[in-house]
């Protein structure tokens, strides 16, 4: 057992080390092209369903919610924040 787990092991390991170096062999335009992909890709996804992207803004938004505090922005702390039924 404790074999074949060393063996997965060793498989994954060898596939992180070349995808590694296949991506530092990129250039930070590719980078950023295979990155503008995906967003786009995750953006049409999330925009096919309407009731998940509602879901998805509400979230970022509760998230991302600020207050000022003795003239500091900081997030608003989780004792005031509103609670999903």
């Amino acid at each position: 057992m404790s074999e074949t787990i060393a063996q997965t092991e060793n498989v994954m390991a060898k596939r992180a080390r070349h995808l590694r170096g296949a991506v530092q062999q990129d250039s930070p335009h590719d980078r950023m092209e295979r990155f503008r992909a995906l967003q786009q890709s995750s953006f049409l996804l999330l925009r096919s369903s309407p009731d998940g992207y509602q879901h998805f803004l509400r979230r970022n938004y509760r998230i991302r919610r600020a207050e000022a505090v003795d003239g500091q922005w900081q997030p608003v702390s989780a004792d005031r924040r509103a609670q999903s039924p």
